[in-house]
């Protein structure tokens, strides 16, 4: 009988025009964003190795200044992520860049890729098709559900067998997640087709597997909002009003708590402005040098340091040293406004964790290694390439002990910069970042996954419960 049931409502389904409008909204969906996103993944690619090409000629024409310019003015890239097409983060700010020194780096520089009036998110990546289009034909499958079966009075023919009301519901949410995973598949194949022709490599083992997680994550997605439909329809015998609650709840759980929860994480932990940054900068770099000043050599060269290989006026020796104090300054400041900036958005993710829709965006994020754990790995990278900076000048150093050097330090070592220029542009380290693997990668898509999980058995509990407890002997007249 269950099968029957479940059976029966497939083919229901298959007659409305409703199927016909989903069908058209996801195939046309997929269709457009196969286009965009492979215009865009182009695009992207093209953009970040002419600015990698750029540094490298920018590089060459410094090589017969001072070498301390070719070490201070490096610019580390973060390469655009291989998934575009499923969760695009390019529209304004990809790829991102920041100066590093063997000294420190500095500041994360957005690169505008578009006007930011005319700005508008991921419009057509997957992530934002299953959420917002894929959501409206969820609700569009799922609001009358229950209701219009109580409004026509057919609802009791499917008792006639002594059929369990538990079963009944869940036959009715079987069907309609199973005709929304079709619909999704046909789209996501329909998407992955124009792409693979705009020459995106998405048909290697890696790229189908994720895509392939994609669709389960997108299923659980849309198994919670048909539960939720079928909860709401369980509530009344209304299915104009069903519809209505229906929207309401899912702008509840798609905009008021993800947006709420960053106000809550701004207000709670707050970050400075960049001119409050710069006065604490500035506040701090001046006590270091009024301090300096008091305890100044008061004759330049009266007093000569003699350190291993090269002479240094006392002066000169003192100026080294409390630059060194100023340059171990702003990396702490450096380091505790990006500890700031981390604990703020853990912050605001955590909250926005009590919405399904922020799981499902967190599960994708995890899944194409664009969410939080990407930029905490490129500023670690960043370090170790600063470390590795270092190394490389003290490495020409000892290759030539008669050119004179700069006192620099570290939070670990001390060392020499060589004013020399370099001949070789390839002894100067390049920055890299390597890709997360794609067992961390459905790792990371897991607990939210789970959590997304945890919602679908809660909401089809309610749903039961309220089933069971209604009165189908009265109809709406």
């Amino acid at each position: 009988m269950f099968a029957t049931l479940y059976a029966k409502e497939i083919q229901n389904s298959l007659r409305t025009i409703r199927l016909v409008i989903a069908m058209a909204a996801i195939l046309l969906s997929f269709a457009v964003s196969g286009i965009v996103s492979s215009a865009s993944y182009h695009n992207q690619r093209a953009e970040y190795e002419q600015r990698k090409a750029a540094q490298a000629r920018a590089l060459s024409a410094r090589m017969e200044a001072l070498n301390e310019a070719a070490f201070h003015r490096q610019q580390v890239l973060l390469p655009p992520t291989r998934y575009p097409y499923i969760r695009d983060l390019s529209s304004t700010s990809l790829p991102e860049m920041i100066p590093v020194s063997v000294v420190g780096h500095g500041d994360m520089q957005m690169v505008r890729r578009s006007n930011p009036l005319l700005y508008a998110p991921d419009a057509f990546s997957w992530q934002f098709i299953m959420v917002a289009i894929g959501g409206f034909v969820a609700i569009l499958l799922s609001y009358d559900a229950v209701a219009g079966e109580r409004r026509r009075g057919t609802i009791s023919l499917a008792f006639s067998n002594s059929l369990p009301r538990w079963k009944f519901l869940t036959a009715k949410i079987l069907a309609l997640v199973t005709i929304n995973a079709v619909l999704i598949s046909v789209g996501l194949l329909l998407s992955l087709l124009i792409l693979s022709l705009g020459g995106v490599p998405v048909l290697n083992v890696e790229a189908v597997i994720t895509a392939a997680v994609f669709l389960l994550l997108a299923i659980l997605y849309i198994s919670f909002i048909t539960v939720l439909g079928a909860l709401v329809s369980c509530c009344t015998r209304i299915p104009s009003l069903s519809l209505t609650a229906l929207f309401f709840v899912w702008i509840i759980i798609a905009l008021v708590i993800p947006s709420s929860a960053r106000i809550v994480a701004g207000v709670g932990k707050t970050l400075p402005t960049p001119e409050e940054r710069s006065r604490e900068r500035s506040a701090v770099i001046n006590d270091i040098i009024s301090e300096g000043d008091k305890t100044r050599p008061s004759v330049n060269g009266s007093t000569v340091v003699s350190l291993d290989r090269f002479p240094f006026t006392a002066v000169e020796w003192h100026v080294a040293n409390y630059l060194i104090d100023v340059h171990s300054a702003e990396r702490r400041l450096q380091e505790a406004f990006e500890q700031r900036l981390f604990s703020q958005a853990e912050l605001g993710l955590g909250l926005a964790r009590w919405s399904p829709v922020e799981l499902f965006g967190e599960a994708i994020a995890g899944l194409t290694d664009t969410d939080i754990d990407r930029w905490r790995r490129f500023i670690n990278s960043v370090e170790k390439y600063r470390g590795s900076l270092g190394e490389a000048v003290k490495s020409l150093d000892a290759a030539d002990p008669n050119s004179p050097h700069v006192y620099f330090t570290d939070l670990w070592t001390n060392g020499w910069i060589s004013r020399r220029p370099v001949d070789d542009a390839t002894l100067i380290p390049r920055f890299s970042i390597s890709d997360l693997p794609l067992g961390d990668r459905i790792a990371a898509a897991l607990s939210p996954a789970a959590a997304i999980c945890l919602w679908i058995l809660v909401f089809y509990l309610l749903a039961v419960v309220v089933f069971l407890r209604i009165d189908l002997r009265q109809q709406q007249s």
